[in-house]
């Protein structure tokens, strides 16, 4: 793992994640119609390891590398590495290649979404994660292509026999029901809110948006310092990221949300 700085703007390191309506088109194409479609979830182990550098990087040389007369020496990186800022970039550029090379397209509204014509498969990639919906055949053909490009792990999500019926996908629940597909954000984040909060025997509201605090009580409102601020932040990032899953708390996430600059100890209007 290396650890560059950041210190300059660089715009053209960007590196696309796919939207949340990427994996709900994909769950909906494998619930429409022919139930023998399926999920596949491929997590590739190391992958910007894969990806060749594109620029000249020098590392210090791992002491258990070192031969008599190496002192003072440094490594040139072939391939990206953890940590350097262009090396989400370089895979992203690396698996695009791949892709297109066995035949997908990539998509015109958004750079990590590809299809396949011919074997008419659908999919996304979010970092070293790809999804895709289609038929079991074209599904293990797939991984095949994968395998012979980077080590992985895989899983099929589906309705046939022999295939697992849950499983997790970009931390997210995907399950099969009896006529249908579930998708529920990771439980385990709003469990961690909770924990974090020390509200795990407080009782639920049916108002959310109604200010808990009397006009008195407003005048005592005062900001969150230090660690209490850090602390603030990540419990809103959290519940921003269950949001669109969570539309039953989606007003009270979104007011959270809107004190993230400038939090205080009182309780606001969520």
């Amino acid at each position: 793992m290396a650890k560059e700085f950041n210190d300059s703007l660089r715009p053209d390191l960007f590196a696309a994640t796919p939207p949340v309506e990427g994996l709900r088109m994909l769950l909906s194409r494998i619930a429409t119609g022919d139930k023998k479609r399926r999920l596949l979830y491929a997590d590739v182990s190391r992958a910007y390891f894969y990806a060749p550098a594109v620029r000249p990087v020098y590392v210090k040389l791992p002491s258990e590398d070192l031969c008599p007369g190496d002192d003072g020496m440094v490594g040139e990186l072939c391939m990206s590495m953890y940590g350097t800022r262009d090396a989400a970039k370089s895979w992203q550029e690396t698996l695009s290649l791949h892709l297109e090379g066995i035949g997908f397209k990539r998509g015109r509204g958004h750079p990590s979404v590809f299809h396949h014509p011919q074997k008419g498969l659908k999919a996304l990639v979010h970092g070293d994660d790809y999804v895709a919906a289609g038929s079991k055949e074209n599904l293990n053909w797939f991984k095949a292509e994968l395998e012979k490009a980077c080590e992985m792990q895989s899983q099929h999500i589906g309705f046939s026999e022999g295939t697992p019926r849950e499983g997790k996908v970009l931390n997210r629940i995907i399950r099969c029901t009896k006529n249908s597909y579930e998708i529920e954000a990771d439980p385990r984040h709003a469990e961690l809110v909770i924990e974090q909060m020390e509200i795990l025997e407080e009782k639920g509201v049916i108002t959310p948006g109604v200010s808990g605090m009397e006009e008195d009580d407003k005048d005592e409102d005062e900001e969150l310092q230090g660690e209490m601020v850090r602390e603030y932040r990540g419990i809103a990032a959290r519940l921003n990221y269950l949001g669109p899953d969570r539309l039953d708390a989606l007003f009270g996430i979104k007011e959270g949300c809107r004190e993230m600059q400038k939090p205080t100890t009182g309780r606001g209007e969520g």
